[in-house]
């Protein structure tokens, strides 16, 4: 059986990977990930704006490790996860990935 939105990935070897969106608007408040990590696996999630400067409280040094295969992994900064401060704002989401497929994101209400 097909994982859903599992057609294709972004996959990241032990040497670790990162890429960052460009800009994008989103409604909503939370964004999650579907994600399979391997057993040693991560990723983490930094939001910047449209010039690509990290955005205070949602930095990699605030986010919070995600390290399990799931189709709705949720995005956190130390524990937080709101961001409808940030909705309808031009934001970019710069990913670091380590032994992971990484299959989408979503934002949702």
């Amino acid at each position: 059986r097909q994982r859903l939105d599992g057609f294709v990935s972004l996959d990241a070897d032990d040497r670790r990977g990162s890429f960052v969106t460009p800009p994008l608007r989103f409604v909503g408040r939370r964004l999650f990930l579907n994600i399979n990590c391997s057993a040693l696996g991560e990723a983490f999630v930094e939001l910047q704006d449209d010039a690509g400067r990290p955005i205070a409280g949602h930095t990699f040094a605030e986010a919070d490790p995600i390290d399990r295969n799931l189709t709705a992994a949720p995005v956190t900064w130390k524990g937080r996860d709101d961001l409808s401060d940030l909705a309808d704002r031009p934001i970019r989401l710069a990913f670091r990935l380590r032994l992971a497929k990484l299959y989408a994101f979503q934002f949702t209400c």
